[in-house]
């Protein structure tokens, strides 16, 4: 069993990969999303894009870009900033399952008064 710092550490970092994964895949969801909406609105502004073709495509590309770098770097063989990859995601977890356990989250949701 973990000593209890080194629970608490283990739990805040938790926190830390948590909060940055998530907001990692904020950032791709954004992109992918506005790549959608561009593909809904081109039949009602097919004119208009087609003023700035080369404006639109750099814009789309830069986009898709985005999307598959994240992702590769998210679940690539090795990313290069930890927190931001789920395989070094995964292997904290492994190394600390006890702070997944139906007590620990429990005391978490006590501690933040969301326990009924």
């Amino acid at each position: 069993m973990i000593a209890s710092n080194d629970k608490l550490k283990a739990e805040g970092e938790f926190s830390r990969y948590h909060e940055r994964l998530r907001n990692e895949l904020n950032r791709v969801y954004w992109h992918f999303r506005l790549l959608d909406y561009f593909k809904e609105i081109q039949k009602d502004y097919d004119q208009e894009l087609n003023q700035t073709p080369t404006f639109w495509g750099l814009t789309i590309n830069a986009h898709v870009f985005s999307v598959l770098t994240r992702l590769n770097n998210f679940f690539g063989k090795k990313g290069k900033v930890s927190h931001l990859h789920m395989r070094s995601f995964l292997d904290f977890v492994k190394e600390n399952l006890d702070i997944f356990s139906s007590e620990a989250f429990e005391r978490r949701l006590r501690m933040v008064n969301r326990y009924d």
